[in-house]
């Protein structure tokens, strides 16, 4: 049976460099492990990188929301090197009166995209245009999506909001892949790289696929989540994150923003929990 003695310099040298090495410019620590230790002090990586818990932590935590609420704003979407209509047309699928009738009509419906007005005056096939959206945005088509999405992490609201589901998950590359139906959300894309650490790769799938998979799926996630609703300043996600790594016992905490969504994954001793910051839902409410 180990001594007490022993036991406590196993302890002590388990959490040596979690308590030492804390990456804050400002950090005051210059204190002994011990003394650090005997009051609660630890450590939680912010992408790796280690910062005292609490004080550097939240500090460090508060620059990245403050960094996130000065980039929030509108999605911006890279211009196509033709549009829809004129694709469409070029390829035979439509004549130019049709094209100029499916214009007026989106004149009309403001809300509605070029495709969609096409298809509704039965123009053109749901295939049709989803092939012609590959061409644009140089991507495969996935003709039909698998009966179980790939749990790769990614909380539900997410995907969701970005209308993306991933189809696939290669091990070896540490690339997964997702299918859209339209807009291919790259800014999306870079947020689930900076979170998951892999790499992302999109296709493209018709309208009615991706939402009757988003009916089948909806148990499927095992990801747990949080979803805030509103906007919500830097301060205050930076109290609910400081509180949910304290339960937690967090260990890593990664931090991704794409329009006016924000993820927060924390890597806890026992469980991962999602934080999902969405300032959309308040608008569209």
């Amino acid at each position: 049976m180990q001594s007490l003695q022993q036991q406590l310099r196993e302890f002590v040298s388990g959490w040596g460099g979690r308590v030492l090495q804390c990456n804050a410019e400002d950090c005051a620590g210059t204190r002994r492990a011990w003394q650090r230790i005997s009051t609660g002090a630890g450590s939680v990586c912010v992408h790796g990188l280690r910062y005292c818990f609490p004080q550097c932590f939240e500090r460090e935590l508060r620059k990245r929301f403050d960094r996130t609420q000065l980039a929030r704003g509108a999605r911006q979407h890279p211009a196509h090197r033709m549009p829809l209509g004129l694709l469409m047309l070029s390829r035979g699928r439509l004549t130019d009166s049709q094209l100029r009738h499916a214009l007026e009509e989106q004149k009309l419906h403001p809300g509605r995209r070029i495709g969609e007005c096409m298809q509704r005056l039965g123009y053109v096939s749901e295939p049709q245009v989803i092939a012609a959206l590959a061409t644009q945005w140089c991507c495969p088509v996935l003709k039909a999506l698998p009966q179980r999405i790939v749990e790769c992490g990614v909380p539900m609201s997410f995907l969701k909001n970005f209308h993306m589901l991933p189809v696939h998950f290669s091990v070896v590359a540490r690339t997964l892949h997702l299918a859209f139906a339209g807009d291919v959300e790259y800014p999306a894309l870079l947020a689930i790289e900076k979170v998951l650490d892999c790499k992302t790769e999109a296709c493209l799938t018709t309208p009615s696929g991706l939402q009757a998979a988003f009916q089948r799926v909806d148990k499927q996630i095992a990801c747990v989540e949080k979803e805030f609703e509103g906007a919500r300043g830097a301060k205050e996600m930076t109290r609910i994150t400081v509180s949910y790594a304290g339960r937690l016992g967090a260990d890593d905490v990664r931090i991704a923003a794409c329009g006016e969504i924000v993820w927060v994954k924390i890597d806890g001793s026992k469980e991962v929990i999602n934080l999902v910051f969405n300032a959309m839902s308040a608008r569209a409410a």
